[in-house]
């Protein structure tokens, strides 16, 4: 249903996991949907935000308000685990931080603890997106090396609530988080 490559890919890796689930014959698959993956030894979220950043390419979107749920890669470890030895075969679980929080407060200090301080400058969501979604198009027609300066799946990201519930991974798997998302963002910046 998602019109981004990112999400409709996962999808479908999803679905090729839940389908070779087969407990008749000893394959037993679980799948976990960490939101936002964060913490230690991140090559993906905070190089990217901070590349940005540091090009004077970064800007809030509607001002960062949007909340978002967030998964530390040691709460995820944690539901690996759990999932191994208390989850059902062919069950998804959603893992998170807990709360979700409001998405510029998480970045501010995610990207504070790598030493990066990130602009004020902020649009409304609805020009973002017809940015993006006038820009990337044009950037692809061009053939373009470099990446547009905001594309749509990033201008939706950033304009959209995402809230994830985690009940029936704390009910099935016991799953508690390992790493709250302040002792987490507290470590990065030690």
């Amino acid at each position: 249903r998602s019109p981004f490559p990112y999400s409709r890919t996962k999808a479908l890796a999803e679905m090729a996991v839940a389908k070779a689930n087969d407990p008749a014959q000893g394959f037993e698959t679980i799948i976990l949907r960490p939101r936002m993956i964060w913490g230690e030894g991140d090559k993906t979220l905070l190089p990217a935000v901070k590349a940005m950043a540091e090009a004077g390419r970064f800007l809030w979107v509607d001002g960062g308000a949007a909340m978002t749920s967030t998964t530390h890669i040691d709460n995820l470890v944690a539901a690996i685990v759990l999932a191994l030895t208390e989850g059902r075969a062919g069950e998804a679980y959603f893992v998170v931080d807990g709360p979700p929080v409001r998405f510029r407060d998480f970045l501010t200090r995610y990207l504070a603890g790598a030493g990066v301080t990130l602009p004020e400058k902020s649009l409304p969501g609805p020009v973002v997106r017809l940015v993006a979604n006038l820009v990337e198009p044009l950037y692809r027609f061009a053939g373009s090396k470099t990446p547009p300066p905001v594309t749509r799946f990033t201008a939706h990201l950033m304009s959209r609530d995402c809230i994830i519930r985690d009940d029936k991974a704390r009910a099935e798997l016991g799953y508690r988080p390992a790493v709250t998302l302040d002792e987490g963002l507290a470590r990065l910046a030690a």
